[in-house]
């Protein structure tokens, strides 16, 4: 690949790159690798955390609940849902 920028300030650009480009669809899956603590809040501070489990989980779309998908994925209690913070780590669409 290489580039040159003409006098008219525009950028061009050669590739001799003849693969294919898929486009991120809102709709592609996932495999998103998570981190998943236990945190203790009080007065909206964040007083204290606990690390739980680390794994992989796959997320079907793009509006799917990223905490509910942990909590099924670690059979972790619904009860601490609004305790459990999830942090993506690494992920994979295809």
């Amino acid at each position: 690949m290489t580039g040159t920028i003409t006098s008219s300030a525009k950028l061009e650009i050669q590739s001799n790159y003849t693969g294919v480009i898929t486009p991120n669809h809102p709709n592609m899956e996932k495999q998103i690798k998570v981190a998943v603590f236990l945190t203790e809040i009080e007065n909206n501070k964040i007083i204290s955390s606990t690390f739980l489990n680390e794994g992989w989980i796959r997320k079907p779309h793009t509006n799917a609940d990223l905490n509910l998908l942990a909590v099924k994925e670690f059979n972790l209690s619904l009860d601490n849902l609004d305790k459990i913070v999830v942090k993506e780590i690494y992920a994979i669409t295809f």
